[in-house]
């Protein structure tokens, strides 16, 4: 068994975006005893699996702790199979690290099975390949992390110092806090010199007065609990509270909807002919008989109104990247262009079918087709490297 240790952000601060997508980050980490158990075997299947006590975890590819084991044995050369078993304990989503964790757990895991010889250097890089925080958390302490996470510079040690982990019962969107950050100049900035001194100094209290993270400069009203409960640890006797976060929920969103908008466009341009679109059947109010159309002309907006709820692939994609966006006005207008942008197609595709010979549908639909997968291999890469690959 190999424990995979929660982390904590002591400082974290935002220097700015980078082309790739990413943004340069300052910030001193800690490990902490709160810990999930992660247990690496090794057998014959060939294939890499994982199993957990938390039943809305995925257990294949999509789980970074399958996909360390994928890297381990791609860079080792090795052909057996890996079953992981998960205990979680770090809470999901909470900027504990508790994936990154667990993916590190199970590079160091694996060395030890197979004696691969690799250096803990070596399995950091490995962990850059995964996600952002899996250097750090191979190597664990007490570290300076820089760059996107990856470029790690050990620091003096944290004394052994109790530890009060709050999780609210409401999620932050890490993609819109990095879009707050953007655009404004942050008023307060840590004191990571400071920390780093103070680390040196043993002097706790001195750092405790220095933790920061950049983004409780942003937080809106309702994330504004937060404030007070730092505060309620303060009144408490806590030496310093300061949040800490996770970077990985805008890479998941974006990679689910490229690849479904990527679906999309391959269906269209025939190449998976298998792929059958779903079959929803119309109320029998919807039905297009011309007896109906003289009693009633405005089924095309009975059947407009029902799109929302059916199974319409394009329609889920474009769910998926307004969520990717972080905020619900921002969420809203993705999707009130996305509906500007559709309907003057709408009307040219009906005016189309009208005035051109019937083959020439054809072309134009594949021609659509280009650009839909154009689209969602734009996406789809873009989550893949957000996600550290």
């Amino acid at each position: 068994m190999e424990p995979a240790w929660a982390k904590l952000n002591l400082s974290l601060d935002v220097l700015g975006a980078r082309p790739d997508g990413f943004h340069d980050l300052r910030m001193v980490m800690q490990s902490v005893d709160l810990h999930d158990d992660v247990t690496v075997t090794l057998d014959d299947t060939g294939t890499c699996r994982a199993e957990t006590n938390r039943s809305y975890l995925p257990c294949g590819a999509d789980n970074v702790a399958v996909r360390a084991a994928q890297v381990f044995l791609a860079r080792a050369g090795l052909t057996c199979g890996v079953h992981i078993r998960l205990h979680k304990r770090i809470p999901v989503c909470a900027g504990l690290g508790g994936g990154s964790s667990d993916a590190a757990a199970v590079l160091r895991a694996l060395e030890r099975l197979t004696g691969a010889g690799f250096t803990r250097t070596q399995l950091e890089e490995m962990g850059a390949e995964i996600g952002s925080d899996v250097p750090y958390c191979v190597a664990g302490g007490t570290v300076l992390a820089e760059g996107r996470g990856e470029r790690l510079t050990p620091v003096t040690p944290m004394p052994r110092l109790p530890v009060v982990i709050c999780k609210p019962d409401f999620p932050i969107s890490t993609p819109e806090l990095f879009h707050r950050v953007d655009a404004r100049t942050s008023r307060c900035r840590p004191d990571t010199e400071g920390i780093c001194a103070a680390l040196a100094d043993g002097d706790m209290p001195r750092l405790a007065r220095r933790m920061y993270n950049v983004f409780e400069d942003v937080l809106t009203h309702r994330e504004g609990e937060i404030a007070a409960i730092k505060s309620r640890l303060l009144d408490g006797g806590a030496l310093g509270a300061v949040i800490t976060y996770t970077p990985n929920i805008k890479s998941m969103v974006f990679t689910v909807a490229g690849a479904l908008v990527l679906l999309i466009g391959l269906r269209m341009a025939g190449i998976l002919p298998g792929l059958r679109p779903s079959e929803t059947e119309l109320p029998g109010a919807c039905s297009l008989n011309a007896r109906t159309r003289r009693r009633f002309a405005g089924q095309p907006l009975i059947i407009g109104l029902l799109t929302g709820v059916m199974p319409c692939g394009a329609l889920s994609a474009m769910w998926l990247y307004a969520m990717s966006s972080g905020s619900a006005v921002r969420g809203a207008l993705v999707m009130l262009v996305f509906s500007l942008g559709t309907v003057p197609l709408l009307f040219l595709f009906g005016a189309l079918q009208s005035f051109l010979p019937r083959g020439w549908m054809k072309y134009i639909v594949k021609g659509s087709a280009v650009l839909v997968v154009t689209l969602g291999l734009s996406m789809l890469v873009k989550g893949i490297r957000l996600f550290g690959m």
